[in-house]
């Protein structure tokens, strides 16, 4: 399969083609010092360690430039570890479902690269961090949401739940499933939210149960955000399917503190209002499905959907 369509190839390689000699070589070199700590970053289990490492390495090289001129570098950077990921993608042991997301998900990162600079495009930039690590095969495309490849989920964050709601059951749940080994953990990109719907997330479960498969030593995936807030099951209805499929078929629910107030209410005037007027206030939420639950709903789907089809 071809994971890099010709025209995206060109269009990532006109990226760093264009570099005078002097950043063009100081661009490779912060490739290999990156590319050389590979392996270190991908036993990393916080989503920002290895984007902080990353940075402080170019940095390291790249300090004396301007804001403008790191900007365009680090897009260079970017283009060209993601042209250098087909190679890594050949060890990963990805299924089908999930290279076939490939040809799209770079033809998106050249499209975004090419854009007008509208962050910092730094540590502190969401953007910076997906892009990075989609770019290392940290984190891979599964449809709604991309999922990272290896992440922890800490007692002490259970702990803290358990203090904040006394739900013990939480606790329990985690300690049963060995919840402090590794998982795969989700996160939804703001720059395709337009493909976030009930059919698509569940292509995007099965293609997650596909990996879990293929890594036994996976514990299940999870993601937090404020769309597992239960709040939302009465006042956004529209969203129900996020949290209700997982937790129908054995998912468990961790409560953190205050969500996100503009990422909750952004692109819904119904849940402005209601912030506005005092009567709903955005939570944080961890959604974990264990590994043995998600591809029990996995197998039955695919058989409905067989089903279906006769």
């Amino acid at each position: 399969m071809d994971l890099i369509p010709e025209h995206t190839y060109q269009a990532l390689n006109q990226f760093f083609s264009d570099l005078a000699g002097e950043k063009a070589l100081l661009l490779d070199q912060i490739k290999d010092k990156i590319l050389l700590n590979l392996p270190q970053y991908a036993r990393m289990g916080d989503f920002r360690q290895p984007v902080e490492k990353i940075d402080a390495i170019f940095l390291k090289k790249a300090s004396l430039l301007s804001q403008n001129e790191q900007i365009i570098l680090k897009r260079a950077l970017v283009a060209k570890l993601a042209l250098n990921l087909p190679k890594m993608i050949d060890k990963m042991n990805l299924p089908s479902s999930i290279l076939e997301l490939y040809p799209d998900a770079f033809a998106r990162l050249a499209d975004f690269l090419k854009r007008p600079s509208i962050d910092a495009y730094n540590v502190t930039s969401d953007y910076f961090r997906k892009d990075i690590r989609f770019a290392l095969g940290l984190t891979v495309p599964c449809g709604t949401f991309v999922v990272d490849m290896f992440s922890r989920y800490r007692f002490r964050t259970v702990i803290r739940s358990f203090l904040r709601s006394g739900n013990i059951m939480v606790v329990l749940r985690y300690l049963k499933i060995k919840g402090y080994g590794p998982w795969f953990h989700m996160h939804i990109d703001q720059r395709y939210t337009n493909d976030l719907n009930e059919h698509a997330h569940d292509q995007m479960y099965l293609r997650i149960a596909e990996l879990l498969k293929r890594n036994k030593h996976i514990r299940g995936t999870t993601g937090s955000s404020w769309l597992y807030d239960p709040q939302l099951l009465k006042i956004s209805t529209r969203h129900a399917y996020i949290q209700l499929r997982p937790v129908e078929r054995g998912a468990f629910l961790v409560r953190h503190g205050k969500g996100n107030v503009e990422q909750a209410t952004m692109t819904s005037k119904s849940r402005r209002r209601l912030y506005e007027e005092g009567k709903y206030m955005p939570r944080e939420y961890s959604m974990l499905w264990p590994r043995k639950e998600l591809i029990a709903w996995a197998e039955q789907k695919r058989r409905s959907l067989s089903l279906a089809e006769l």
